[in-house]
């Protein structure tokens, strides 16, 4: 009996605690991923949310945040992500740099290219992907992502 409760408890706190690794990238640089959101839509498509963590050192902290847009079958359509830098002292942050990028995985979806602006402490990413059946749009999907930095360095 104490095996099956420890067991069930093992097994809860996995599911518990959010999703949160580090990896180890080609070039020697860790990046840790702190979460991944999906936010389901009436249609049953969904967007998934995942940001990164990296080169995070004291005062100054990168990370990219990116939506990308899957079917009903967990296919990957197309994404808009944001790239940050962030100045912090406790006090305020100031995002210094921001970059986008989008992409479409599927023929039948088109993507703009990312308009993308700073203000602040937050850095936002905006594109929009239109579906097209035999050349003709069938649906519109405009996805933003924004990251915003805390006065402590955390990102969100």
């Amino acid at each position: 009996m104490k095996k099956f409760i420890s067991l069930l408890i093992a097994i809860a706190i996995i599911f518990i605690l959010p999703a949160s690794n580090t990896v180890q990238a080609s070039d020697g640089k860790s990046f840790k991923q702190t979460y991944t959101t999906i936010e389901y839509l009436d249609n049953g498509d969904c967007i998934e949310t995942t940001l990164v963590v990296s080169d995070s050192s004291k005062g100054t902290v990168n990370g990219t945040k990116t939506s990308t847009y899957k079917n009903s079958s967990n296919e990957t359509l197309w994404y808009v992500s944001v790239t940050g830098t962030f100045s912090y002292n406790g006090t305020s942050s100031t995002c210094v740099s921001a970059s986008g990028d989008s992409h479409s995985y599927s023929s039948n979806w088109t993507v703009s290219s990312p308009t993308v602006s700073k203000s602040g402490n937050t850095a936002t990413s905006t594109a929009t992907g239109k579906k097209r059946l035999f050349g003709i749009v069938v649906q519109t999907q405009t996805l933003s992502v924004t990251l915003s930095c805390s006065k402590n360095g955390v990102l969100s």
